[in-house]
């Protein structure tokens, strides 16, 4: 098969997604814009191996409408349906018109709206689901009729990329599939190559060395064979640990201190001695996505700021220099604590959504019409119940023990949190918040911070709580329901963790919680 691109323009695309020639090829020959595009194509690779950059490249140098749906950003199926309606809507530029249609809650309203959506429309769309197979609770019948649209509907073509390498239980033979291999070494090096970090021009004027090509390209072979090759095939991550390790890594060189030996410039030998700590447990490190950065210098300006500074002078008495620790420990931790603090790792929704899971976990449903009504006749939100020990008159102490021991069970099982429904975190989350869902005023960022206003409100709850739960602040308890039911979710986390997270947002937990 040949391309019906032109040869400048796919030597575009592939200076783009370089060491991907053949599958650029058949990506274009599928969709050249001459003869009408197949329904259905599934492509499949490891994770990483740059499907979907691949796809867009291709569908933007054909200059074809186009959406990508991250189907792991899905909570249901009902939500994927309705992603895909929008995506189609927005695509032919009747996203306003979308209130005129029906609700699409299952497959046969999705075709249906999309048959009228399509009604006189000469315009080709394409819809990329990434990572098809990693939607949370598919129904049997998902993936035939998705892979059947394009046969009722003429303008409509669906791409699915799946990480598996088992093929999708489609039932429907002729199907397209391009394989995506995973980057061999010598491909993945090559490409991490091709545009090498440049120094910046505060570090580049002292900097002693000869050939910052080569040693860089020594450099990522090593961090290749080092790190890379025994966890994972992953080019972002190779181009991330690489881009990260690289600025302490050369340091010595561009900071105009003096090689060892008679040399007069540093060479990759001797950097890799003087850095050999990186590929151990600074390089595992690396490879981890953490929340809070560690304390140690890993760009170019950290490290200048740093050696500006100079290293820490020692005390020369060992008695005064724990006395000085014990008193700067407290300084240091209120001053991470302010860090943090001023830089919230949640967005606004996400930090209520988390404050209301919370509470809809630690809380009995029997008690939300006390501590959530807005009906409430009291202007403080915190109540205290006070249980009422039932004993018998006639019976001594007895009845006393046993109503301390059935008090002391009944707070031992309300530590543990319980599952709620997405109906209830709804009513949770509005009554908790500060001004009301309408007013969307949260840590002074008015209605963009929510979202945006009342309206759309579970959508985007709905791509909250997918966000939480990719963080393991939230679970799922089950794989949900074929028409996107909601199911049952539980908080993850701990209450000192909602406390901060709630706190960098202005956000009070103790005055909604029971006091037992």
């Amino acid at each position: 098969m040949v391309a019906t691109l032109p040869l400048e323009v796919l030597q575009i695309v592939a200076q783009t997604c370089p060491c991907r020639e053949p599958q650029i090829n058949d990506i274009a020959t599928l969709f050249n814009g001459v003869f009408p595009p197949p329904p259905t194509v599934v492509a499949y690779g490891l994770q990483g191996s740059s499907k979907l950059e691949v796809i867009t490249a291709v569908l933007n140098a054909h200059k074809l409408k186009h959406a990508v749906i991250k189907c792991r950003e899905c909570l249901s199926q009902r939500h994927l349906l309705g992603k895909i309606f929008a995506a189609c809507a927005q695509a032919l530029g009747q996203e306003e018109a979308v209130e005129r249609y029906d609700r699409v809650d299952s497959l046969n309203a999705l075709s249906v709206n999309l048959q009228k959506l399509f009604r006189g429309s000469n315009l080709r769309t394409v819809i990329v689901l990434d990572s098809i197979d990693e939607l949370k609770g598919p129904g049997s019948t998902l993936l035939p009729a998705l892979a059947r649209l394009g046969d009722m509907i003429s303008g409509l073509s669906l791409v699915l990329t799946t990480t598996s390498v088992r093929p999708l239980a489609l039932h429907r033979p002729g199907v397209p599939h391009i394989y995506f291999p995973a980057y061999t070494r010598s491909q993945a090096i090559h490409i991490l190559c091709l545009e090498p970090p440049a120094l910046p021009d505060s570090v580049a004027q002292g900097s002693r060395i000869e050939d910052l090509a080569s040693i860089y390209k020594q450099f990522a072979i090593t961090v290749y064979d080092a790190l890379i090759a025994p966890t994972t095939t992953s080019l972002a991550t190779l181009r991330k640990v690489t881009h990260r390790l690289w600025p302490r890594f050369i340091w010595p060189a561009v900071s105009g201190e003096a090689p060892p030996g008679k040399t007069k410039s540093w060479d990759f030998p001797r950097l890799l001695v003087r850095g050999r700590a990186l590929f151990h447990s600074e390089g595992e490190s690396a490879l981890l996505d953490t929340l809070q950065s560690t304390d140690q210098a890993w760009t170019f300006d950290e490290l200048l700021r740093q050696h500006k500074q100079g290293p820490p002078q020692p005390e020369p008495n060992s008695n005064s220099t724990l006395s000085r620790r014990s008193n700067a420990a407290p300084t240091l931790i209120s001053d991470s604590t302010l860090t943090h603090s001023a830089k919230p790792l949640l967005t606004p929704l996400a930090t209520l959504l988390l404050l209301a899971s919370h509470l809809a976990s630690h809380t009995p449903p029997k008690h939300d019409i006390l501590l959530f009504s807005r009906l409430s006749a009291t202007s403080s939100k915190h109540r205290k119940i006070r249980y009422i020990k039932r004993g018998n008159p006639g019976s001594g102490t007895t009845p006393k023990k046993a109503n301390a021991d059935n008090r002391r069970k009944d707070k031992t099982k309300s530590l543990a949190p319980k599952a709620f429904s997405m109906e209830r975190l709804l009513a949770v989350a509005r009554a908790v918040h500060p001004e009301g869902v309408g007013g969307g005023m949260l840590a002074g960022k008015g209605k963009a911070a929510m979202g945006g206003g009342a309206e759309g409100w579970s959508d985007r709850v709905a791509q909250a709580m997918g966000e939480l739960e990719r963080m393991r602040l939230v679970r799922r308890e089950d794989d949900g329901h074929e028409d996107g039911g909601g199911g049952k979710w539980r908080v993850n986390v701990g209450r000192e963790v909602v406390v901060e997270m709630s706190a960098q947002r202005g956000l009070g937990v103790q005055e909604w919680e029971l006091d037992l």
